[in-house]
């Protein structure tokens, strides 16, 4: 299989590099790219996702449930975003893209594939898709399904059948969240399925721009995060201290480097700017505040609001 690596500038098309040797040296990895604002991906992983993307019809974007980011209440058990992140080390992080690529892979009924597991590592970019990236597929597939969100169905002598379950994690077979959005009665009585099915849209561009697959997990956590919260309309979204944790589940730290490297690959935009205690009046007596404005742009960018964050300093 050729290795060619990528070259993918911040905000820009891919373009090939030269030809790159067969061992795990070719492999350069995310945070040895960043200082000049650029990401090494594998032309494989490229070729592999436009396949996918050529036989998905006029789909151009992969819809996922919001309860898949966000916790529906503050007692609640931390929804599946949070619970990948927290796996640890590199595990979290391909499970977490291999669950995306399920969805963006089944997109019709009956919502499974049964593709051997080098193609997904080849489709994530991950090394040696062949024996190691296979190993770590297998391993992410387990994570999945003992988070409850796939199936694994062993077919002898082929590759396993796996099939997308609910992202609540209720173990209910997956369907999709703008059908059954549609399908809920009118009224009152449809208010619990509606908020059940409210979904966001993960650009086709992020795969096909290989920025999916060389995000590290926290990028890749605070990018869903925030096609979610665009998603809600042209209405300010506040990321408050308190409120973040409590409805993501994802620690400080998390935020701060996953929206520092999506600055860093220019899909995010960042300004802040100063709030006053009364809307529309400053005074020389108010606290300093600062208002983070979160705005994604390149491949991330879809027709959407702005997405804001509060910040207070004393």
């Amino acid at each position: 299989m050729p290795r060619d690596n990528v070259e993918v500038p911040a905000s820009g098309t891919p373009a090939v590099a030269a030809e790159a040797s067969e061992p795990s040296g070719s492999w350069v990895p995310l945070l040895n790219a960043l200082h000049d604002d650029r990401v090494l991906v594998p032309a494989w992983a490229l070729a592999a996702a436009q396949e996918i993307d050529e036989t998905s019809g006029r789909r151009n974007s992969t819809p996922v449930r919001k309860i898949f980011v966000r916790a529906a209440s503050p007692d609640a058990p931390a929804p599946p975003l949070a619970r990948l992140v927290q796996v640890g080390g590199r595990g979290g992080g391909v499970a977490l893209k291999l669950y995306l690529a399920l969805i963006w892979r089944c997109s019709g009924e009956p919502f499974e594939t049964s593709k051997p597991h080098r193609a997904w590592a080849t489709l994530l970019g991950l090394e040696d898709p062949e024996v190691k990236g296979a190993r770590r597929i297998a391993a992410a597939l387990k994570t999945l399904r003992e988070l409850g969100l796939v199936t694994v169905r062993r077919v002898p002598a082929e590759p396993s059948v796996v099939g997308l379950l609910d992202e609540s994690l209720d173990g209910s077979p997956y369907l999709l969240p703008s059908t059954e959005y549609a399908r809920a009665p009118k009224g009152d009585r449809g208010d619990a399925r509606r908020a059940r099915n409210l979904y966001f849209k993960v650009p086709s561009r992020l795969w096909l721009e290989g920025h999916i697959q060389s995000l590290e997990t926290p990028g890749l956590a605070m990018l869903l995060i925030l096609l979610a919260e665009q998603a809600d309309g042209p209405s300010p979204v506040w990321f408050s201290v308190t409120a973040f944790p409590s409805r993501y589940r994802l620690s400080q730290k998390t935020r701060a480097a996953g929206t520092r490297e999506l600055e860093v690959r220019g899909l995010l935009r960042l300004h802040r700017e100063p709030v006053s205690d009364v809307p529309g009046r400053t005074s020389v007596f108010d606290r300093r505040r600062t208002r983070n404005l979160y705005s994604l742009t390149g491949a991330a960018k879809e027709a959407a609001p702005v997405v804001e964050a509060a910040a207070t300093t004393a």
